[in-house]
């Protein structure tokens, strides 16, 4: 299983035990956050320079969390 799936699925559980529905849950949770908003990527841009990010970076950090 995948940890970022499983933290956010404990923490959706509320117990710190997953079940299968909170891993759906915190599946959808990630997935959601996969196109970033406008002011995600603001403060994400300005915390990495002078690297930058762009909203492919972003998408494939949350690809990667969901795998």
């Amino acid at each position: 299983m995948n940890e970022m799936v499983e933290r956010v699925a404990k923490a959706i559980s509320g117990s710190g035990v997953t079940s299968p529905a909170s891993l759906r849950k915190a599946r959808a949770a990630i997935a959601a956050m996969r196109e970033p908003t406008d002011e995600m990527l603001s403060a994400f841009s300005s915390w990495a320079m002078p690297i930058g990010y762009t909203k492919e970076g972003w998408s494939a950090a949350i690809d990667e969390a969901l795998r």
